[in-house]
């Protein structure tokens, strides 16, 4: 077998391995669990965007998986002695992306002449960033993540059933699926995932997915406020189809981000602390390019694992205003826990955006589903079903219930719903000049 071939199936082993040893039970999905999660117009929808039923249930199963993993991250860190302290009883973790660094109001002017939707000519929008780890919660900045990035949630937008228009971003432009089937199998292989499913990861998954796994393992961030970003997947761009980056004002994006490591004796929350060296010592705020990608005569729409080699084009420019490190005082500093409180309420879709910015491709329309259910989950159902188990309501599901029986500390991990409605444009973006 050739070296390389070795290396990945061994690398991604050892990855997994390092992961928590789970129920197998929990990791199970029958076929009707999976259809469950798939409505009649949602199956129609898939359908008719080029779907063959065995990916149709791949994306129900994508839904299970990641609810159960989403129990098991907050059962993990509500017995991790209440890491996030007093706040974690008011809130649950995302599955992905759980542990934010930020939450920073910035301005978006778009600079490009020749735009559509929220990027037509002189537009401007206060807009919230949130950034964060990859995976479900670890609070050690320095263990593994299959990836970091931003949200961006632009407000006072038009066009948009929400009024605000979100995007993603990522620190690699390679995405880690290109086949929808293997993604239930990617959840059971990572994150929380069991040693006894290594099996799935190395025989499930294709040679590319293992091999951009890897990358993004490897791929080390230190300041998150000075690293490229990247959608990794594409979207429309009026009438041509395009891959979004951000980077430095000054720079542009490169094809292959280096790999830049945590400085030595780095503490478990130094992307934190150097997000927040660069705003303290910021004279005149973070400023961020907004890219657009196009591709080259090979590269693919619908295999994201594969990064794009197109020019890109500077179209909008992201401005954090100074005064949102901590202890900064006024209005960012003494809000600041609020904020943060924002931002975790806050559900990031892509597909919560315009018509001229809708995103393209069968990895983006699971998302689509997965990631809407798994909003709702978090936000509001983990809370019902965590209260219906408190109460020994017998229709809790088996796996749910195994998994929340394992609480040490029940009284001190009950989350309450959270608000469902987008952020409105307040005073504290008029007092840091955002807004006028």
């Amino acid at each position: 077998m050739h070296v390389r071939y070795v290396f990945l199936w061994g690398g991604l082993a050892a990855c997994v391995a390092s992961s928590n040893d789970q129920d197998a039970d929990a990791m199970f999905v029958t076929a009707d669990d999976a259809s469950r999660e798939i409505d009649r117009a949602t199956r129609s929808k898939l359908s008719q965007a080029g779907f063959a039923e065995d990916e149709i249930r791949a994306v129900g199963e994508s839904v299970v998986m990641s609810r159960r993993l989403s129990v098991q991250s907050f059962v993990k860190e509500a017995n991790e002695s209440n890491a996030a302290g007093p706040a974690f009883a008011r809130s649950v973790r995302r599955e992905s992306h759980g542990k934010a660094h930020a939450c920073l109001r910035a301005r978006f002017d778009v600079t490009t002449r020749t735009g559509s939707g929220v990027f037509q000519e002189r537009a401007s929008y206060p807009a919230w960033v949130r950034i964060s780890n990859g995976g479900a919660y670890q609070r050690d900045d320095k263990a593994a993540h299959i990836s970091r990035g931003w949200g961006i949630k632009l407000l006072g937008v038009s066009g948009t059933p929400s009024g605000t228009q979100d995007f993603l971003f990522i620190t690699s432009p390679r995405f880690f699926i290109h086949d929808i089937r293997h993604y239930p199998n990617f959840l059971r292989s990572t994150g929380n995932g069991r040693i006894g499913f290594i099996f799935n990861a190395l025989f499930n998954m294709s040679l590319e997915e293992k091999a951009v796994i890897l990358h993004r393992l490897s791929l080390k961030v230190s300041n998150l406020l000075e690293s490229p970003e990247y959608s990794a997947v594409p979207y429309s761009y009026g009438n041509e189809v395009v891959k979004y980056a951000l980077s430095p004002c000054g720079s542009t994006p490169p094809i292959t981000p280096e790999n830049m490591p945590p400085p030595d004796q780095a503490s478990d929350d130094y992307l934190t602390e150097a997000m927040d060296a660069t705003l303290r010592n910021s004279t005149e705020g973070v400023c961020y390019d907004f890219f657009v990608q196009r591709p080259s005569a090979d590269d693919s729409v619908e295999n994201p694992t594969r990064a794009w080699t197109g020019e890109f084009e500077a179209v909008a420019r992201i401005t954090i205003p100074l005064g949102q490190h901590a202890g900064a005082g006024g209005p960012a500093d003494h809000t600041a826990e609020a904020n943060v409180r924002t931002c975790e309420s806050m559900a990031f879709d892509p597909f919560n955006s315009t018509e001229a910015s809708r995103p393209i491709g069968k990895t983006n329309l699971t998302r689509k589903v997965v990631y809407k259910k798994l909003a709702a989950f978090r936000r509001t159902e983990l809370p019902d079903l965590f209260s219906r188990w408190r109460n020994r309501d017998d229709t809790v599901p088996a796996e749910y219930r195994n998994e929340l029986n394992k609480l040490g500390d029940p009284e001190s991990a009950q989350p309450i719903p959270e608000e469902t409605r987008e952020p409105t444009i307040d005073n504290v973006f008029r007092s840091l000049g955002i807004v006028r």
